[in-house]
């Protein structure tokens, strides 16, 4: 287990509180109220820890009248007012397949830097 996560490979560490007042603190407006209103962005919980400090979590957007989608994201505490997507915008039709995601990106990644 790397320090710093549990055994479900969840971060200890950061939560996407942490990641939302970096990013803000860098100048990022990813995490602004305007940006999360205008595409009904919802931010899950859960953070899960990756090689050299790479945090992955999961958003979700809904557009009108279309159904929410999710998407995983990638925090790197060195560049943190940088949110990059992992795979396609909107590429999770349900939040669990994201965590899942999530979770494998996480746990791959720690696995190439061993």
């Amino acid at each position: 287990m790397v320090r710093g996560q549990n055994e479900d490979s969840v971060s200890t560490y950061y939560s996407t509180d942490d990641i939302m007042d970096a990013s803000r603190r860098a100048g990022s407006h990813f995490f602004d109220a305007d940006t999360m209103r205008f595409f009904n962005s919802r931010i899950s919980p859960q953070v899960y820890a990756g090689r050299l400090g790479f945090l992955y979590f999961v958003t979700s957007e809904r557009n009108l009248d279309q159904p929410r989608e999710y998407s995983v994201r990638l925090f790197d505490p060195e560049q943190p007012a940088g949110i990059e997507t992992v795979g396609e915008f909107g590429q999770y039709a349900t939040s669990a397949a994201a965590h899942k995601a999530a979770r494998a990106m996480a746990e791959w990644s720690r696995e190439q830097a061993a």
